[in-house]
């Protein structure tokens, strides 16, 4: 195992139905997605920009690219 012997792991554990593994699977469709991640990261610039001192207003703005997101995967 690479690392230094400061560096600590996290380990998370969870059932299969945990909302967790839609965070997963989105990444994972992200990084295999390039098209995708790119209008996510566009997005993301925008609201950013919008809502410098709103970051409730910066994630709600994320929400339903997420969704679409996890629908074009099967994932909802």
């Amino acid at each position: 195992m690479d690392g230094k012997k400061e560096q600590i792991f996290h380990i998370h554990m969870c059932p299969n139905d945990n909302v967790m593994w839609k965070q997963i699977d989105f990444r994972d469709f992200l990084n295999t997605n390039k098209k995708r991640a790119k209008e996510y990261e566009d997005l993301k610039l925008e609201l950013a920009s919008k809502f410098k001192n709103d970051r409730g207003s910066y994630v709600l703005g994320k929400t339903d690219f997420i969704k679409e997101t996890l629908e074009l995967i099967g994932n909802n």
